[in-house]
C-alpha cells in the first residue's frame, strides 16, 4: 500500500511540473508529456526487475522495507 501511495505521489509530481518543464525547456506541453511518458515506461521496465532482484539478495521479508527506506533517502537527498 505504501509502495503504490508513494508511486501514485511521484508520478503526480511529475505530472503537476509539466508546464514548468516545458516552460523552461521552450516546449509545447505535448513535447513535454514524452518526459512523464518516458518516466512511466522506465518505471514500468525497472521496477520488476529490481524488486527481482532485492528478494533474491535479501529475501521478501526485508526488502519492502529496505526499498522504502533507501527511496526515501534518495528522494531527500534531491537524486531521481
Amino acid at each position: 500500500m505504501l509502495a503504490t501511495f508513494m508511486q501514485v505521489l511521484d508520478t503526480s509530481i511529475a505530472n503537476i511540473a509539466l508546464p514548468h518543464i516545458a516552460g523552461s525547456l521552450s516546449a509545447t506541453t505535448d513535447q513535454a508529456t514524452w518526459v512523464l511518458t518516458s518516466y512511466l515506461v522506465a518505471n514500468a521496465i525497472i521496477l520488476p526487475m529490481t524488486a527481482g532482484w532485492e528478494i533474491i539478495l535479501a529475501g521478501s521479508g526485508s526488502s519492502f522495507p529496505a526499498s522504502g527506506c533507501s527511496y526515501s533517502r534518495r528522494r531527500c537527498a534531491g537524486w531521481r
